[in-house]
């Protein structure tokens, strides 16, 4: 545990309630501790920790109090009189779970390894997780890389009793879920404040903050907002990967206009000679797992960078657009509708703010989208373009084993499937990539004593920023238009820009300029440790398209090679069978 917050610096866990029979050990940061002291009839304040909040709330409401509860958090609590345990982790998954459950031993820890360093635990690899992590996307939220190493997936609840498990959702996004308000004016003055609340709770520290800060909205946004709470003469200390080589992806502009805009010192960090496989060893060892993204190598060093600086608490603008919505399939939606002018006014309008032609908008966002699905596919394989159910990285074998399409179908459709904005908005929130990018970036940012937070996922936020109609969402050619409403005082070159800037074209060069030994000893070697999962055949064409850059490369073909390498290196590392 971190002791990021101040009544965290009193804590003793696992603490023993010896009047009501019940023990705890949290790692939990709870933001409705006033609200909850009124109902439990506790006292708030820092000599009061916060699994003492949820200990007395599993006291008052039983196996229901994680429902009562806001905020990041995953507990376990033995309840002597009952003979169960209790666990639970929080609404997004923020805080990770992980357990093994044998006819003999039931083992729970926040970290993997340190079920690994018990003799009960087999070390063994899940190959339908690894086989997952070479597909594009995907939606596992149970399993892990290890077999037989579980995780209690976000929003989720067990009781363990006489050697049984008791499964719960407590919570789920309503997908019915609306709200109408009487004017645009409501709408943002109810934005602002779940949006400051989201912010503040999320400002309780005991130690340095630090802010990311991309130039985007999303990281921008708190950033002004953390400004204006704080109020210090002090500046906020925020952090930037920036490209001195690549304009195409250097962000500086925008995270110079957040500087200019006064009561922030920036810590730069240089991206352009830092290679995707740097520190490799040493990440996958904290991240218990292949690494996902090409910029881990990024962020590990800018995490040094902040650990230099004392910075203990890290505010993150991680996929705010999930959230606020680009109101992807909203033409769709306008054009099957027959809402045509409304339609066509909106096109023209966002063809104008994002400099593009209406024609190909209305081509790809409306025709196009409403060509059934296999019709599509069979044209993308026409044309060797990637499409999100080919298995270029697993093995026709392997996929004959594990019954891959079957097993990855339902997602698939989950993305492809939705007709319009509101229920695609659904899918996106809900998707299982943001539990796995939540524990990914807390053993991250653990290895420097650091605990990321994520405003945008405020259980509060997200439920309102779902719920409102479709034009608060997307009107005059602009996405996110609630976020660009709401946030005073943010420079407006970022405020009402179009597109945001990616470090892709940085690690696609780098791997092979920087790492070209390395990729090719791996994909000539003799004995592949990795042919049980890939065709050496196919990664040897994708990597001659990868390095020659022919007509028919893809950046998908960057991709397959890095997820190649560092699967590859990750089972050479931990020697796992």
């Amino acid at each position: 545990m971190l002791h990021t917050t101040p009544e965290s610096l009193q804590e003793i866990l696992p603490f023993e309630d010896k009047e009501s029979g019940l023990v705890i050990t949290a790692d939990a940061r709870i933001d409705n501790r006033k609200s909850l002291s009124l109902k439990l009839g506790i006292e708030d304040n820092k000599y009061v920790s916060d699994s003492y909040f949820i200990l007395k709330a599993y006291e008052k409401w039983g196996e229901k109090c994680p429902e009562k509860l806001l905020g990041d958090f995953t507990f376990a609590i033995w309840d002597e009189n009952r003979e169960t345990l209790f666990c639970a982790r929080d609404h997004m998954g923020v805080k990770p779970f992980f357990y093994y459950l044998s006819d003999n031993v039931f083992l729970f820890a926040t970290e993997i390894k340190a079920l690994h360093a018990l003799d009960d635990v087999p070390y063994k690899l899940n190959k339908l997780v690894a086989a997952f992590y070479l597909i594009p996307n995907s939606d596992e939220i149970c399993s892990t890389f290890y077999e037989d190493i579980m995780r209690i997936p976000a929003a989720h609840s067990f009781r363990f009793d006489s050697s049984k498990l008791h499964i719960r959702k407590y919570w789920e996004l309503n997908p019915n879920l609306n709200l109408k308000m009487d004017s645009d004016e409501d709408y943002i003055i109810k934005f602002r404040e779940l949006f400051n609340e989201a912010v503040q709770c999320r400002l309780r520290s005991s130690h340095k903050i630090g802010f990311e800060l991309s130039g985007g909205l999303d990281s921008s946004s708190i950033v002004t907002v953390s400004k204006d709470i704080i109020n210090d003469k002090l500046p906020l200390q925020t952090f930037s990967l920036i490209s001195e080589e690549f304009p195409e992806s250097d962000e500086s502009f925008y995270i110079n206009k957040m500087v200019d805009s006064g009561g922030i010192e920036d810590n730069f960090l240089v991206v352009d000679q830092i290679s995707p496989l740097d520190n490799m060893d040493q990440i996958s060892w904290h991240l218990e797992q292949p690494l996902y993204s090409a910029n881990v190598s990024f962020f590990w060093d800018l995490y040094q960078k902040m650990q230099k600086k004392d910075i203990r608490v890290l505010l993150r603008g991680y996929d705010g657009d999930s959230v606020l919505s680009h109101s992807e399939k909203y033409f769709k939606e306008l054009f099957i509708k027959i809402k045509w002018m409304k339609l066509i006014k909106e096109i023209c309008q966002y063809s104008e703010n994002r400099d593009k032609d209406p024609y190909n908008v209305f081509l790809n966002q409306c025709i196009l989208s409403v060509i059934p699905t296999p019709i599509k596919e069979h044209w993308h394989r026409f044309k060797k373009i990637r499409g999100e159910g080919d298995f270029v990285l697993n093995n026709k074998a392997l996929n004959h084993e594990l019954n891959l399409s079957q097993i990855y179908r339902p997602y698939k459709k989950s993305l492809i499937n939705p007709n319009t904005a509101k229920e695609f908005h659904y899918c996106l929130i809900v998707q299982g990539a943001h539990q796995f990018a939540f524990e990914y970036n807390d053993r991250l940012a653990a290895a420097f004593s650091m605990e990321p937070r994520y405003p945008f996922f405020d259980k509060r936020l997200v439920e309102f920023c779902y719920a409102i109609p479709n034009e608060q969402k997307f009107s005059n050619g602009w996405d996110r238009m609630m976020i660009r409403r709401s946030i005073e005082n943010l420079p407006k070159e970022i405020k009402w820009r179009s597109r945001k800037k990616f470090l892709t074209p940085v690690t696609t060069r780098n791997l092979l300029e920087l790492e070209l030994k390395c990729i090719e000893e791996i994909i000539y070697a003799k004995d592949h440790i990795y042919d049980k999962f890939i065709d050496p055949e196919d990664i040897k064409r994708i990597y001659s398209r990868y390095k020659s850059k022919n007509d028919d490369y893809q950046q998908s073909d960057a991709n397959d090679v890095w997820k190649l390498i560092t699967l590859t290196k990750w089972l050479e590392k931990g020697k796992i069978v």
